[in-house]
């Protein structure tokens, strides 16, 4: 994986939660591969090694991203409706580049 690509794996992940207990990483693979190519998926565990309900899904662009996110937020797996959002509520890259331009010249 270049530098670039580690660079911008947060705009390329989703969080995944309200996840049953019986989601599989295979499946989420399967599911959001309907949106576009899929590096990553990765279901968090407790200390004792059992499914939290929630992970990650990482895809080779960021284009994946909200289409992923309008195709299946709130889907049904096992009963349940999935939340499908940004990996963290941080801003995206492109706002951190235009607050660092404007403190460069106007600050």
């Amino acid at each position: 994986m270049t530098t670039q690509n580690r660079a911008d794996e947060p705009d390329r992940t989703l969080f995944v939660g309200n996840l049953d207990s019986r989601v599989k990483e295979e499946i989420l693979y399967e599911l959001f591969l309907q949106a576009g190519p899929v590096s990553k998926v990765t279901i968090c565990k407790d200390k004792d090694g059992n499914p939290k309900s929630f992970g990650f899904v990482c895809f080779k662009h960021t284009e994946s991203v909200p289409y992923a996110m309008a195709l299946l937020n709130g889907i049904r797996l096992y009963g349940r409706p999935i939340k499908v959002q940004y990996r963290s509520i941080m801003l995206p890259h492109a706002y951190f580049v235009l607050l660092f331009f404007i403190q460069l010249f106007f600050f």
